[in-house]
């Protein structure tokens, strides 16, 4: 392990906090691993200031953003986080910069997973991360594989494949699109292109459990997406967006957040409550 130098302390001390932990390793040459443990042995801090609490708003949005390119970025800066955080005016040579607490936005971003996409920001952009931040990050991840799934095209392999699986007419549509690794809207849309409609299993109509509810909820307040939930209750994403309308008002899941934290619930049907004939449960 090669020793550090006076000068690259010297722009450790100078960079940390402005400057994002990918853009120091690679002008250092150096791994995130060793730029963190000699971080910790300086004492430098976590945040962007000089007393190691505040962040500048325009800073804080570049990270959640994963990205130096202001643009696009102005209606968070303006608004979204305005309205959320409370804004600080913090004296720096020759201006007053606009500003907020870190461990205010953490507590205000754990109640507000739906707003951000935590696949974006660095580890560490914003120094030392709460717990949760890397499972959200995870989360996200997989949301986003599954959106740009969607806009992929299907290969002659895929199609081989769906058309030899499909025919056997065993499996539901959310388990084609677990096997395929796409939505469930894709697979449908594959299928008639193919002219293979109606040869998979509709899901049994079976009244939602207030267990399966309670967890459908709470995959909603951690940032899960339709075909993330479909995944894990074996649900298909058509029921689980008329259950959330039906139930909330709203098939956005962001409002459906919302209204959640503001205490409405998912809850389950009377026993002698009547399904209209067609109607999802």
């Amino acid at each position: 392990m090669k020793s550090w130098s006076f000068e690259e302390e010297e722009y450790l001390k100078e960079a940390w906090g402005k400057t994002s932990l990918k853009a120091i390793c690679k002008h250092l040459d150096r791994s995130e691993n060793s730029v963190l443990i000699k971080k910790h042995r300086l004492g430098l801090g976590a945040a962007r200031d000089t007393n190691c609490k505040y962040i500048t708003l325009n800073s804080l949005v570049t990270a959640l953003h994963g990205s130096t390119d202001p643009k696009g970025h102005t209606y968070e800066t303006y608004v979204v986080l305005p309205r959320l955080l409370k804004i600080y005016m913090i004296p720096q040579p020759k201006v007053k910069r606009r500003c907020v607490k870190l461990s205010e936005f953490w507590e205000m971003a754990e109640k507000n997973r739906h707003l951000f996409d935590f696949s974006r920001l660095e580890r560490y952009a914003l120094g030392p991360e709460p717990d949760w931040v890397e499972e959200q990050r995870r989360i996200d991840g997989k949301n986003n594989i599954l959106r740009r799934g969607s806009y992929v095209p299907w290969t002659p392999h895929e199609d081989s494949l769906l058309k030899s699986i499909a025919s056997k007419n065993k499996y539901t549509c959310n388990e084609l699109a677990a096997m395929f690794k796409r939505s469930e809207g894709s697979v449908i849309r594959r299928i008639n292109d193919l002219g293979l409609k109606k040869c998979f299993k509709r899901n049994p109509l079976k009244a939602y459990t207030q267990e399966e509810l309670d967890l459908i909820s709470d995959l909603i307040m951690q940032g899960y997406s339709y075909p993330l939930i479909a995944r894990q209750t074996s649900r298909s994403e058509k029921s689980l967006r008329g259950l959330v309308y039906q139930r909330l008002g709203t098939e956005n899941l962001a409002k459906a957040q919302e209204k959640l934290l503001d205490g409405e619930k998912l809850e389950a049907r009377p026993p002698n409550y009547k399904r209209k004939e067609g109607q999802n449960e």
